[in-house]
C-alpha cells in the first residue's frame, strides 16, 4: 500500500461547508457580527437541492427568513449585510456543490487529517 492509494486529490478540492464558511469570515468576506451567521450559512449550505438554481433560492430564502424572523430590527438595518451574506454563501455553494452531477464534499472527501472521514480505518482495517 501506498500513500497515494488513500490520499488522493482530485483536482477540485471539495471543502466542507463548516470550512468554507469559516474561510469567508476570516477573509471577511461574511459579516462575522451578523448573529449565528456561520450556523445559518452552513444550513443553508447543507440543504438538499435538486439544482444550482433551487439551491441559490433556498440559500436567499433561509439566510433572509432567519434575519427577518429572528432579528427584524436587524434585518432592516444590516440589509446589505445580509445580502452580502447571501451573495457569498451562494458563491460557495456554486464552487464547492454541483447538484445536477451529484457531486459535493461527501462525493470527494479531502482524506488529509482524517477529519471527516472514517480515519485511519478508512484504508486501515486489519484486513
Amino acid at each position: 500500500m501506498d500513500c497515494v492509494d488513500c490520499h488522493n486529490r482530485p483536482t477540485h478540492i471539495y471543502v466542507p461547508p463548516d470550512l468554507s464558511v469559516d474561510q469567508s469570515l476570516l477573509a471577511r468576506r461574511l459579516d462575522g457580527a451578523l448573529p449565528f451567521l456561520k450556523v445559518q450559512a452552513v444550513t443553508a449550505l447543507t440543504g438538499k437541492y435538486d439544482t444550482t438554481e433551487a439551491a441559490m433560492q433556498g440559500i436567499a430564502k433561509t439566510l433572509h427568513d432567519f434575519y427577518g424572523q429572528k432579528y427584524p430590527e436587524l434585518a432592516n438595518s444590516k440589509q446589505l449585510e445580509i445580502r452580502n451574506a447571501i451573495d457569498e454563501v451562494q458563491r460557495i455553494y456554486r464552487s464547492t456543490t454541483f447538484p445536477e452531477m451529484k457531486v459535493n464534499w461527501q462525493t470527494h472527501p479531502n482524506n488529509i487529517g482524517h477529519f471527516y472521514g472514517q480515519g485511519c480505518f478508512r484504508c486501515h482495517d486489519n484486513q
